[in-house]
């Protein structure tokens, strides 16, 4: 170059001269005239020039880029520090969002009451939620993952601890769950709902889209209250029993809380001191099952009153739908209006709209004027309609 050729030139001259005054020559000046290089040569030293050129710029955006993505990088990890303190609890995370890609994952750890938070949750969650209340706040840990836009990447995983308060009306002691939200369905696994009267352990599967829940749950609970934890249909269905203090039971099943005609489940239960309308008994076992708004039970019963009507021990197969109730039971060691038989059987027809029809036929009864010695050996029947 111009500036190149210019250095060499002085430093050409100076060197002249230095050396030429030994023979006292005067050097006045020294010029250099343009070089012409092989074209090959010329060619490969600007490749080389242009090739040195641009690594130095690459270089440069390299360092430049790479300062920039520390940068956006602290400076997105500093904006995802979360800390929010209250009197009643906190709630401490961390984690970190992309710029570009507008996704976030935090780890969370809160004891805030989460009816404090209902504000942030999706629709589904908040409605799912907002039944709950707490004496003091639970604990839960937390990991959040999603997108600012896209919210059907939400996910959330926690587990969930609380002492003292209630679900939808229904109480408890202790709670505890392990809990899976993504995409708008809720998966809650190793459920323990403690109450004073026994606990519930299972899982439970809830479609917000749908306003569904699947659910399998045992319990050693009182099962009347527990029905309200599947809304309303089930706990008017649950509300003519009551239970003893020795319950063992097992459900399983679907709630559909838009359509009720998509409600099934199936259930069994051991009782003491079981009671359904005038129906009592020291010890009852009952299988059942309830689909498209019907009900059909079996079971079996000790220590049976009925009004007038007791029973050693019965066993009876019905069903009952929303305007009517057919059935058979069988029972020994019957007593009723002053009458005693070794065995009895009646058939039942409730209808809404018709009354009661009931027969019934019994074996070896004793009672009113009869001695022992003219026992009846045959069947006996009366029918009539209320």
């Amino acid at each position: 170059s111009q500036q190149h050729r210019a250095e060499e030139q002085k430093a050409a001259e100076e060197a002249a001269r230095q050396d030429l005054a030994k023979y006292r020559v005067e050097v006045v000046s020294v010029m250099i005239t343009n070089i012409h290089l092989p074209e090959a040569l010329m060619k490969t030293t600007q490749q080389k020039n242009l090739a040195e050129q641009e690594k130095s710029m690459y270089d440069a955006k390299k360092d430049a880029e790479t300062r920039r993505i520390e940068f956006e990088k602290t400076k997105a990890e500093a904006d995802a520090q979360v800390r929010i303190i209250t009197a009643e609890g906190r709630l401490v995370g961390h984690g970190q969002y992309h710029l570009g890609a507008s996704d976030f994952n935090y780890a969370l750890d809160s004891t805030l009451n989460p009816s404090r938070l209902l504000a942030f949750m999706p629709p589904g969650v908040r409605n799912f939620v907002e039944p709950s209340w707490f004496e003091k706040s639970p604990r839960i840990k937390a990991r959040v993952v999603g997108d600012f836009v896209d919210p059907e990447r939400f996910g959330y995983e926690a587990t969930f601890a609380a002492r003292r308060g209630s679900y939808r009306g229904v109480g408890f002691e202790d709670v505890s769950a392990k809990l899976q939200l993504k995409r708008n369905k809720l998966a809650v696994r190793d459920l323990l709902f403690s109450r004073p009267d026994g606990e519930v352990r299972g899982t439970v599967d809830v479609d917000f889209n749908r306003q569904r829940t699947a659910f399998d749950l045992r319990t050693t609970a009182n099962p009347v209250p527990l029905a309200s934890l599947l809304g309303p249909k089930a706990s008017d269905f649950a509300n003519p029993y009551r239970f003893g203090n020795a319950t063992q039971g097992h459900a399983r099943g679907v709630a559909d809380f838009r359509d009720p005609l998509g409600t099934a489940w199936t259930a069994s239960f051991t009782n003491n001191q079981f009671a359904a309308w005038k129906f009592t008994a020291d010890e009852v076992q009952a299988d059942l099952a309830f689909t498209n708004n019907i009900l059909t039970a079996a079971g079996e019963a000790r220590g049976v009153k009925q009004g007038p009507l007791a029973a050693e021990r019965a066993t009876a197969r019905f069903t009952v739908t929303t305007n009517s109730a057919t059935g058979t039971v069988d029972a020994r060691g019957v007593k009723a209006w002053g009458l005693s038989a070794e065995e009895a059987k009646g058939d039942f027809d409730y209808a809404a709209t018709g009354g009661l029809t009931l027969t019934t036929q019994a074996k070896q009864v004793k009672g009113w004027a009869l001695s022992a010695q003219h026992t009846l050996r045959r069947a006996i029947a009366f029918k009539f309609t209320a």
